[in-house]
């Protein structure tokens, strides 16, 4: 039998590993454990087991094609790359528990298109813009050269051979102006960047569709400004320049053949998204099918040659097959850091609940092997609060329900704890122990602030008990004097505070009235001071203090403790409205 059951478990282990690097699988077999949740267990023979791997094959077979769909179109689903998908989910539900696996999904894109456009897009703004303006100076000047050289037999270079066309200077206009056009954008957009960026960082989609319509117009400007270009000496020819140094090419056929490279630069300056590139695959597709040179000079032939129009759109076609590939590596990259964000997430709030944020940085800061912090504190104020009658609530419940109401009372504290930056030491129990002291245990050292959380604890158990129609109360013991900080264990660490004062502390919850908060000597000492500086400051006081005239001191289980182990009489702390 043990010999089976380990064959047993290797198989399993086995299994779950060949799932987990399948696509898709590991999800169906989250699926298939909800719904038959011992399953696992109920596979006693290896055959059965075997059986429901090629099932799960099967089922993954048949959503391949689906997930391919979903690659092809860069989109995330439950099934394409689950293990960094479901790192995702898992931080969803984080913040929204009620979240479909389709708004997931949604807002994972969302979230994914502001991340691309901040990293990658707002990133050295002003230098891309920079480099297309410098790109298209150097293409303008390249390609006005050109057409001077292959027009030179119109200045009677050659003896005025009336073979060679002339060029008409006043046709060539439109082209420069075309181009003056195309620049003024860019600097628009430059100094837009250098006076708003706030604006455009706080605003990165809009800014990001705006020089998308920007880019295209840009680029299709560009483009048909090659076109302006008088092609020959008359309508219905297509003269061969003798004096061009490409056979069988006019000077504005190699233009226009740089207008594809202007095109692309212009259209491509920028990171986008492949569908979004898609948008400048369909312009050059218009642009070549429409016989531009017979619109803007009427009726001259074409001057580019159908390869050159070809080569012109899959150029552009390629540059969008690079869009679709960096957009593939940055959502890898998104997903790989969202997974890293959310583990160092856990990992933080794991620490904060172990041990104080100031210690977790100081533990960060020392080197591996440094020897864990410990503190001494002189003047720590320490809370420590019972619910009173919770005992006898708990008997007739179930532990689910202890757990339940438990967790409510304790999530009511946590939250006051937050309210007033006090650090929650430990639970104990129905014991709920908090504090503040000098760093690095809290940031700030106000006694006034734990009477105020003591004084809060008893008001919402009294409302809990009252909307719920259970009898509960509270009972919360202060007491400030010197203890001991350190991290306790070594596999499971935790900051612990020890010292004579906790323990007295504990007798002065243990023997405070249900519903009232008693605090000692020290604390009022220590309150005093605080609040002598406050009216100093014309501050309002919080909190006043009565004095108990009661000697010993009794426990609701009848155990009697004298007013010298808490360091003198005990006072009970009042709210200015009680």
């Amino acid at each position: 039998a043990g010999t089976k059951d380990t064959e047993a478990s290797g198989a399993i282990n086995r299994f779950r590993d060949r799932v987990h690097t399948g696509t898709g699988m590991l999800a169906r077999l989250n699926v298939f454990s909800a719904t038959t949740p011992d399953a696992a267990l109920q596979l006693d023979d290896l055959e059965r087991f075997e059986k429901v791997l090629k099932t799960m094959r099967k089922l993954d077979d048949e959503s391949r094609g689906k997930a391919i769909r979903r690659r092809i179109w860069c989109r995330p689903s439950e099934d394409d790359d689950f293990d960094n998908f479901g790192e995702y989910q898992v931080q969803m539900s984080t913040s929204a528990n009620s979240a479909s696996p389709k708004q997931t999904m949604r807002q994972w894109q969302l979230d994914f298109e502001e991340w691309f456009v901040v990293e990658n897009f707002n990133r050295s703004f002003q230098r891309r813009i920079s480099r297309s303006v410098a790109g298209m100076i150097i293409l303008t000047v390249v390609e006005a050269s050109i057409v001077l050289i292959g027009f030179r037999g119109s200045n009677g270079a050659d003896g005025g051979d009336d073979d060679y066309p002339r060029l008409d200077t006043g046709k060539i206009m439109p082209f420069v102006i075309m181009r003056v056009l195309a620049v003024i954008p860019c600097f628009a957009w430059y100094r837009m960047h250098v006076v708003n960026a706030a604006w455009l960082d706080n605003h990165p989609r809009l800014a990001y569709r705006a020089l998308l319509a920007t880019s295209l117009f840009l680029a299709t400007l560009l483009y048909l400004s090659t076109h302006t270009l008088p092609n020959d000496d008359g309508p219905g020819t297509h003269t061969a320049h003798r004096n061009f140094p490409v056979p069988n090419f006019t000077p504005v056929s190699f233009v226009q053949l740089c207008a594809g490279v202007v095109f692309i630069l212009v259209a491509f300056s920028n990171p986008i998204f492949f569908v979004h590139s898609l948008i400048f695959v369909v312009a050059a597709l218009v642009l070549v099918l429409v016989p531009w040179d017979k619109v803007f000079n009427d009726g001259c032939e074409e001057a580019a040659v159908p390869l050159q129009k070809m080569v012109f759109v899959l150029a552009v076609a390629l540059h969008s097959y690079g869009a679709w590939v960096m957009e593939k590596s940055e959502r890898r990259q998104f997903r790989s850091q969202r997974a890293m964000e959310v583990s160092q997430s856990r990992m933080s709030s794991i620490l904060n609940t172990l041990m104080p944020p100031l210690v977790v940085e100081e533990l960060r800061r020392n080197p591996p092997t440094a020897a864990l912090p410990s503190h001494r504190y002189h003047r720590a104020t320490i809370a420590q609060a019972d619910l009173v009658g919770f005992t006898a609530l708990c008997s007739g419940l179930q532990p689910s329900e202890v757990v339940t109401l438990i967790s409510d009372i304790f999530g009511l504290f946590d939250d006051l704890t937050d309210l007033y930056d006090v650090y929650k030491i430990e639970t104990v129990g129905d014991a709920y122990i908090a504090g503040q002291a000098e760093t690095p245990l809290t940031r700030r050292n106000s006694p006034l602030s734990v009477a105020l959380l003591a004084l809060d604890m008893i008001k919402e158990v009294k409302a809990w008990s009252r909307d719920h129609d259970e009898v509960v109360n509270c009972r919360v013991g202060i007491h400030t004097g010197e203890c001991v900080g350190g991290i306790v264990g070594s596999n499971m660490q935790r900051y612990h505070l020890f010292g004579t004062m906790m323990y007295q502390v504990e007798i002065l919850e243990s023997t405070a009235p249900p519903g009232e908060v008693q605090a000692s000597e020290a604390f009022r000492d220590a309150i005093e001071a605080e609040l002598e500086d406050r009216r100093a400051r014309h501050h309002e006081d919080g909190v006043r203090l009565e004095p108990r005239h009661l000697e010993p001191l009794s426990t609701s289980k009848g155990e009697s403790h004298s007013c010298s182990e808490v360091g003198g009489p005990t006072y009970l702390i009042k709210g200015d409205s009680t």
